[in-house]
Formats: structure tokens, C-alpha cells, sequence
């Protein structure tokens, strides 16, 4: 087996090997989707919540 042939499913045809590797992919990475729309969902809270006084304080600010 050579390192070409590793990741080939059925070595002898190389395409039929890729888009087998491809739909496991994107199964694979379909049911990751929840996850993560979770996890950018909870970053972003994260990281606009002690944020969000420095825009409170540049709004106010701005409006006197």
C-alpha cells in the first residue's frame, strides 16, 4: 500500500473513493451543525455581554 492508496477506500478507483469520503463528510459535518450554531451562539454572548457596557458608555456618550 502506498501513501496515495491510504486514504482510498477501494484503491483500484480513486473517484469512487473520494465521493464515498465526501458524503461521509458532509453527513459528518450536517450533524455537527447544531453544535455548532450553539457555540457561536453562546461565543458571541460571551463576548458581547461584558462588551456591551463600553458600547452603552460610547452611545451615551455620543448623545450628549
Amino acid at each position: 500500500m502506498t501513501t496515495a492508496d491510504f486514504w482510498m477506500i477501494w484503491p483500484g478507483n480513486p473517484m469512487l473513493s473520494a465521493l464515498i469520503l465526501f458524503f461521509i463528510a458532509v453527513i459528518f459535518l450536517y450533524d455537527a451543525r447544531a453544535p455548532m450554531h450553539a457555540m457561536l451562539h453562546y461565543l458571541g454572548h460571551a463576548i458581547g455581554g461584558p462588551a456591551r457596557p463600553l458600547w452603552d458608555c460610547e452611545r451615551i456618550a455620543g448623545t450628549q
